[in-house]
């Protein structure tokens, strides 16, 4: 029998990219906003210079050891939230990996920002639309869904989610899957097996306050003003980054629109220091 090493997707992996999305966002925000309310502080001396791009990297590197090391579930939502505020602090420094003089203002990179973000968000809604898994897929959700059992953590949703999957993996063309998937449901059907009683997470009840937000505008009024922004803000992106390319193919042709657009960024930057 052949190995199979077919990508399976990992159950909530769209929670997880919509939790760093998340967290992204709300750190290029809160960094901007906290440097120019503190007057753009710089953490060191007339040597050293210690940017949040490196604890962007730190955090980063800490995302990565969470999922290497612990196996628990909650790994994953720690990992996300920490991927999440390290690449908003990696990525808000941008501007000075891309200039010579090593410019925090330099304007083309705000839309390599928003390119990125966007990138995540199209990340997001293709994990979102993916098709039904197959009986291997449901089976891989089953088996991982069976940590809820080691934590006492399953409760009667969680158990009927599971013996979904496990009805599903039953389908494989695998005689040995079926017999697992058989064994599992019998074990989950156990009376003896003790349920915790069930309490909606905080991510469960922020979906729910969502989805009744989008009742309420309706699904065709949701979307659009979804796509709206979306394109508002990736029509401004596509626009900075085709400047920026310009600018490195023939910087004859475009030095004066980078000037203006240095100029007007610096005026901005001493406004906001004064």
């Amino acid at each position: 029998m052949s190995k199979t090493r077919r990508p399976v997707k990992r159950p909530s992996a769209e929670t997880y990219i919509f939790i760093s999305l998340a967290t992204f966002g709300l750190t290029v925000a809160a960094t901007r906003i906290f440097l120019q309310l503190a007057g753009f502080p710089q953490l060191g001396n007339s040597i050293l210079h210690i940017a949040h791009a490196i604890w962007g990297g730190l955090l980063l590197f800490a995302a990565v050891l969470a999922t290497l090391i612990m196996a628990n579930r909650w790994a994953f939502t720690l990992s996300a939230v920490l991927s999440g505020v390290g690449v908003g602090l990696f990525i808000d420094e941008v501007g000075k990996f891309i200039t010579q003089k090593n410019d925090y203002f330099f304007p083309p990179a705000a839309p390599l920002i928003y390119s990125l973000f966007l990138l995540m968000v199209l990340l997001f809604l293709m994990l979102r639309r993916s098709r039904r898994p197959g009986p291997r897929a449901s089976m891989y959700r089953a088996l991982l869904g069976m940590q809820e059992v080691l934590d006492n953590n399953r409760d009667s949703q969680e158990r009927d989610r599971l013996l979904a999957e496990l009805t599903h993996g039953r389908t494989a063309p695998e005689p040995h899957i079926v017999f697992l998937a058989e064994q599992l449901t019998a074990y989950l059907q156990d009376e003896s097996i003790p349920l915790a009683s069930y309490r909606p997470g905080i991510w469960e009840r922020f979906n729910r306050q969502v989805r009744a937000i989008g009742e309420t505008l309706g699904r065709k009024n949701h979307r659009h003003l979804i796509v709206g922004i979306t394109a508002i803000v990736g029509i401004n992106a596509l626009m900075m980054v085709a400047l920026l390319v310009w600018a490195w193919l023939s910087p004859s042709q475009s030095r004066i629109i980078l000037s203006g657009l240095l100029l007007a960024e610096t005026e901005l930057t001493t406004q906001n220091l004064t």
